[in-house]
């Protein structure tokens, strides 16, 4: 079997021409994007609960200390659970992530006020305003809003 002359020209040039690109301007650099790093994020101020699995306590709002290891209520609506002004919400907040808590919240039971906690996780949105609390031993959910 006889090749043509002209298909090994071809691919003679063609593999002349691939190697020999020595262009006199050195290719760009390429700009790698800084790594990007997660906002440690904070819960440190006044929370308002906006939303949750028991609505009668939306409205109830908590103050942070000064370092976020606890909340207090410093306001709520009335209801059956005997929540106070003054009960300490949220205690033993520890850091989880740059945005996750690990914490215990504050239960009543309905119409006795017994108390008790159970551990939660709060995460902190990016915006940094606004909590989602999820109870994994319950099932429940609670948003909370940062407040002016």
């Amino acid at each position: 079997m006889r090749t043509k002359p002209w298909l090994w020209m071809t691919v003679l040039l063609l593999g002349v021409a691939s190697g020999c690109n020595n262009s006199p301007t050195a290719p760009a650099p390429t700009t790698t994007p800084p790594p990007t790093t997660n906002p440690v994020l904070s819960l440190e101020g006044s929370w308002e609960r906006v939303n949750s699995s028991f609505v009668a306590l939306d409205g109830m709002i908590v103050q942070t200390n000064a370092g976020a290891t606890s909340g207090m209520i410093t306001a709520t609506p009335a209801n059956i659970y005997q929540f106070t002004t003054g009960d300490l919400k949220w205690r033993n907040i520890t850091r989880r992530s740059s945005n996750e808590f690990d914490f215990e919240d504050l239960v009543r039971q309905a119409n006795t006020g017994a108390q008790s906690y159970v551990p939660g996780v709060i995460q902190v949105q990016p915006n940094g305003d606004e909590l989602q609390i999820r109870f994994p031993t319950t099932g429940t959910f609670q948003q909370w809003r940062k407040r002016p």
